[in-house]
């Protein structure tokens, strides 16, 4: 026989499986946008210094003058990653022994340089 309770506790339980379902239907969406998009830092860094000076202005950023190139660049992503909660990199992860890593881009022929992508180890254990 169920109790109020029980039956309480079964609407709650299945309330949060479906927000959680919602929740990542949405994530998962956003994944395809921001991977068909302008996040790609490797348009970033083909840009010139004028050009990404001129992006920076579109998009509102401030305190952006006196920055160097990779500063910018990193800049322009921090706001972008604020508005969508996402970035799309791409490359060659290399684990290091410490168990962190870092996305190396073919560009510098998967050398370490400054535009490699800090990866934690919570991300490379999932």
């Amino acid at each position: 026989m169920k109790t109020d309770a029980t039956t309480q506790d079964e609407r709650a339980v299945s309330s949060a499986r479906q927000e959680r379902a919602e929740a990542e239907f949405p994530a998962d969406e956003k994944y395809e946008q921001v991977k068909r998009g302008d996040l790609h830092i490797a348009e970033l860094q083909k840009m010139t210094m004028k050009e990404l000076l001129a992006l920076a202005r579109r998009e509102q950023i401030t305190d952006y003058t006196g920055l160097k190139k990779q500063d910018l660049i990193f800049k322009i992503l921090k706001e972008r990653t604020k508005l969508n909660g996402l970035m799309f990199g791409e490359g060659t992860l290399e684990i290091l022994p410490d168990g962190f890593g870092f996305l190396r881009s073919p560009d510098y022929h998967y050398l370490p340089c400054p535009d490699d992508i800090y990866v934690s180890p919570s991300q490379i254990r999932r």
